[in-house]
């Protein structure tokens, strides 16, 4: 009899632990969610004051403001200066009859036409210009002057197609043999709206400058035909690279990826460079590094457009 008091006994303690688990596991899950909610709560205070901040600081900009709004509208590309007209118009706040405005666009100054309570101006710029405009109004010989800000995309990108290119996979240096066992992968726009295109993409490797192998695209996107490289608004590339190289000490092996668009332009991107040291490891040239993964932008004659001025793509 007291065997199946205590046998029963212990059942019911074994219930009450299991029911007091599983009050515990429901209040923690509950903790956990109120704490995730709090944590949920406070981050949307935070962007809200953020956004009360942001509001203020436009407001307040927007009172000490010489103007009451302006805009610009980019125009057609010239293929041939590869440049492009922006025409300004600005709103000011205050207007005498007397009243001119000069339009300063990175170099250049424009007086602005006057239409009323407006005035308009248009400057030709560089694809490969940073943009920095202000205008200066005048009156009577007192000059107020107010920078713009100018929020569209960088003009290069908008008009002329965009490549990113990366190495991926492994490699060794052993007794002047430079081993690669990986893939480089290219993406980017194609072709842009204008119909500028890619026409032709090689990966050329390089010893010291001298040219010693090109390679062509193996693979392509999936959802392009395998026996088509296809150039159009979105572009994705492999070049397997499975080899190896003679490479002394000192010597500077270079992989880059060269396009060349329906301009004529040539795009390069050096995606992997390494010079060994005279105790055989093979390290990345430090000087060379700050261009690596950058595209760089030539003419067809070899004139830098966009990058290091001394950048030279071959000897």
């Amino acid at each position: 009899m007291t065997k199946r008091i205590t046998a029963i006994a212990i059942a019911g303690l074994i219930v009450v632990q299991l029911i007091t688990l599983s009050r515990v596991s429901a209040l923690q899950q509950e903790l956990q969610n109120t704490r995730n909610q709090l944590s949920s709560e406070n981050q949307n205070i935070r962007s809200e004051v953020s956004n009360i901040y942001h509001n203020v600081d436009e407001l307040l900009e927007k009172q000490v403001s010489l103007l009451d709004d302006y805009d610009y509208q980019i125009g057609e590309l010239d293929e041939a200066t590869l440049s492009v007209p922006l025409n300004f118009t600005i709103f000011p706040k205050q207007l005498s009859e007397s009243e001119t405005a000069m339009l300063y666009v990175n170099e250049q100054e424009v007086l602005m036409e006057r239409q009323w309570s407006l005035f308009n101006g248009t400057v030709d710029v560089s694809l490969f210009d940073a943009l920095e405009a202000r205008v200066v109004l005048s009156d009577m010989g007192v000059q107020r002057s107010e920078t713009l800000k100018l929020v569209r995309p960088n003009l290069r990108e908008r008009f002329l197609p965009v490549l990113y290119a990366h190495y991926q996979g492994r490699s060794s240096y052993n007794d002047s043999e430079y081993a690669m066992d990986g893939s480089v992968v290219l993406e980017g726009k194609g072709e842009t709206p204008e119909g500028i295109s890619m026409e032709a993409i090689e990966l050329l490797v390089a010893i010291d400058g001298q040219v010693i192998e090109r390679l062509a695209p193996t693979a392509i996107n999936e959802k392009y035909n395998d026996d088509i490289v296809e150039m159009r608004e979105f572009l994705m590339q492999e070049f397997i690279l499975e080899n190896t190289y003679s490479l002394e000490p000192g010597q500077t092996l270079r992989f880059t990826i060269v396009a060349h668009d329906s301009l004529g332009l040539v795009h390069s991107i050096v995606v992997h460079e390494v010079q060994p040291d005279e105790e055989g490891d093979a390290m990345v040239n430090v000087e060379e590094y700050l261009i690596h993964g950058r595209e760089i932008i030539t003419d067809s004659q070899g004139k830098v457009l966009e990058g290091p001025p001394d950048y030279v793509l071959v000897q």
